[in-house]
């Protein structure tokens, strides 16, 4: 179950990559499998697992998709990404997920302030300080 913050996000969330792609909220958070509505739900579905959302707080703003969904959009999204950097290439679903992620992260209704680039600040200030390898990798 959602918290009153967490709903009041998704909201905004969701509402922020409609007006992104023009692509109103009830065509992208439906059942419909075109590409469009496919990518923009995964882009949603990066930046709140990239902000710690769990895979069923993400799925329950997506139409109540299950778990297994949300898995398969990150694998599929993080394969883009290795091809991206393979080819050096820019994409559309990469950029619209540094948005939203950004977005999230911004946001006064983000309640999960430990964010992927939080940790990784704190692995990067470890090291400056000297941290051994063992006590980084027991932090991550």
């Amino acid at each position: 179950m959602l918290t009153q913050y967490q709903q009041e996000l998704a909201g905004q969330l969701l509402h922020r990559a409609e007006h992104l792609t023009g692509i109103p909220i009830h065509v992208f958070n439906s059942s419909h499998r075109g590409r469009d509505n496919v990518n923009i739900r995964t882009a949603i579905s990066m930046a709140l697992l990239n902000n710690g959302w769990t895979l069923k707080e993400v799925g329950s703003i997506l139409s109540d998709k299950h778990h297994s969904s949300i898995i398969n959009a990150r694998k599929k999204f993080n394969n883009l990404l290795f091809e991206v950097k393979q080819t050096g290439e820019k994409n559309e679903l990469i950029e619209l997920v540094d948005i939203l992620t950004k977005y999230v992260e911004s946001s006064p209704f983000n309640t999960n302030r430990d964010t992927r680039h939080m940790r990784i600040n704190k692995l990067q200030s470890m090291i400056r300080n000297g941290s051994s390898i063992y006590s980084i990798v027991g932090s991550v």
